[in-house]
């Protein structure tokens, strides 16, 4: 699969013959990015969470209650709580009975469905992060391809904003995982469209790029 995106994303070759339309061919470049910088992001996430990474980027927020303390029910005008009365609470238990018995075999039938189906089709879920060398090794060098010609030929703020992003993600697994290879080839790539060598001919995906790169 990830082979065929980054055939996708790269286009084909020149002069090659194929079928689509030049709009075409744009946007089945930039749809396979997309799906390119999400395995790349997805690979990130997963690893920042097996070795307990903090990511810079989350911005989870604890949500509490505004009410601290006290009770969420309101007394009578005398101070009192509402009480139903004995013959509400036996009809409303009889009817709790009953539902409680109807989940309870919808939970066994769900249940033992999901169990046949584990049965068929076994899943096995990795713990150790060292997959994703092999993951990289394979990939990273089309995936640099993929990422560095859109966005040196590329005016597009959407295109370029994918490819910085490729470029952050794929820098961020290599250097953790200790490829060193592959994280320098995506840094110096990186460090070029940057165009601190040119500052005269600098444009804002170069700007773009030097934030990525800090």
């Amino acid at each position: 699969m990830v082979n065929g995106l980054l055939k996708t994303a790269q286009g084909p070759p020149p002069g090659a013959p194929t079928t689509l339309v030049p709009p075409q061919d744009v946007t089945m470049k930039f749809e396979a990015m997309k799906c390119l910088v999400a395995i790349l992001r997805s690979m990130g996430d997963w690893m920042n969470k097996q070795l307990r990474i903090p990511d810079p980027y989350s911005q989870n927020t604890e949500i509490t209650d505004g009410n601290t303390g006290g009770s969420n029910e309101l007394p009578l005008g005398n101070g009192n709580i509402s009480e139903e009365p004995a013959e509400v609470h036996d009809s409303h238990s009889e009817t709790a009975n009953g539902t409680s018995e109807v989940a309870s075999i919808e939970l066994r039938r769900a249940y033992k469905l999901e169990l046949q189906i584990q049965l068929m089709s076994a899943y096995y879920s990795a713990t150790d992060v060292v997959i994703l060398r092999f993951m990289i090794e394979v990939c990273w060098a089309p995936m640099l391809a993929a990422f560095s010609v859109p966005l040196d030929q590329s005016d597009d703020e959407m295109v370029i904003s994918l490819c910085l992003e490729g470029f952050r993600s794929a820098v961020h697994v290599t250097a953790v995982m200790s490829m060193e290879t592959q994280r320098d080839a995506f840094v110096t790539s990186l460090a070029k469209f940057t165009s601190l060598h040119s500052a005269a001919d600098i444009k804002q995906k170069n700007i773009d790029a030097i934030k990525v790169c800090f």
